[in-house]
């Protein structure tokens, strides 16, 4: 899995939070905020409906993403909460393998706050220098004010 410095960085009101490579132990927090992000039904291709892992299954997901090189899991913590979960990962087609896909969740209440984007940039930044990404894709779909 890509690895990154743990890297401390302040939100728009100030406050720092820790963006870190994700962990095994990382699996019931990261599966709760998925769950409560999914509830809310906006802007996602996947529904509550479609979320069948099991807090297990997420930290075996874990496990993959650290023995994979070409995948990146990392999370923003603010108070030794997870409120942010940003994943990269190939396409598993050969002829597709170079594209990664990128998946992005951010906490209700920390939306806004530069987050989201410092996690995309930190994850940009490790796919330039340690993966064979020539592609990296993100699905919007839902329009965003950024920078608002």
């Amino acid at each position: 899995m890509g690895m990154t410095h743990p890297v401390q960085r302040n939100m728009k009101n100030g406050e720092t939070y820790l963006i870190r490579t994700a962990n095994r132990d990382d699996g019931l927090a990261m599966f709760e905020l998925t769950k409560e992000v999914l509830k809310e039904e906006k802007g996602l291709v996947m529904t509550l409906h479609d979320f069948t892992m099991t807090p297990e299954d997420q930290i075996k997901k874990n496990e993959i993403y650290l023995e994979h090189p070409q995948t990146l899991c990392i999370i923003a913590e603010h108070h030794s909460n997870i409120v942010g979960i940003l994943t990269l990962e190939p396409d598993f087609l050969l002829k597709t393998m170079h594209r990664g896909s990128l998946g992005i969740i951010v906490k209700h209440g920390y939306r806004g706050s530069g987050i989201g984007k410092q996690m995309m940039t930190n994850a940009l930044n490790w796919a330039t220098t340690h993966s064979t990404y020539e592609k990296i894709e993100l699905e919007v779909l839902e329009k965003k004010h950024w920078g608002h």
